[in-house]
């Protein structure tokens, strides 16, 4: 996991810029890119699992979450995601979209290792 320090500014098209430029540049060629975004379409948690199956038996070698900051994400950005993903049809922070993911990604593992934390 990284994670690029967000940038502050009254002019939310610069920030924007600044962190679409960072953000692009943090991105591999063959990443997998997943962009963070209430409008993204949504899993639950078995369909999470299932993508993330589906991702490593496609050969992804990596999957890439993007969440931006608070102003949004460039044009930029969305251009390269290949897909855009809701955690919630509520807004969240996105320190706090960090941590649901975080334990979604733990939930997916566990789903698919058969461990009993999570129960349908």
């Amino acid at each position: 996991m990284s994670e690029l320090k967000d940038q502050s500014g009254a002019d939310e098209k610069r920030v924007i810029a600044a962190e679409g430029r960072k953000l692009i540049s943090a991105i591999e060629r063959d990443d997998f890119v997943a962009l963070l975004d209430e409008k993204g379409g949504e899993f639950d948690s078995p369909q999470f699992a299932e993508f993330i199956v589906k991702r490593q038996q496609s050969g992804t070698k990596r999957l890439a979450f993007v969440i931006g900051g608070f102003a949004g994400v460039s044009e930029e950005v969305k251009q390269r995601a290949h897909l855009r993903l809701s955690l919630s049809r509520m807004t969240l922070t996105h320190e706090l979209a960090r941590v649901v993911l975080t334990e979604q990604v733990y939930r997916a593992f566990t789903l698919l290792t058969g461990s009993p934390y999570h129960k349908l």
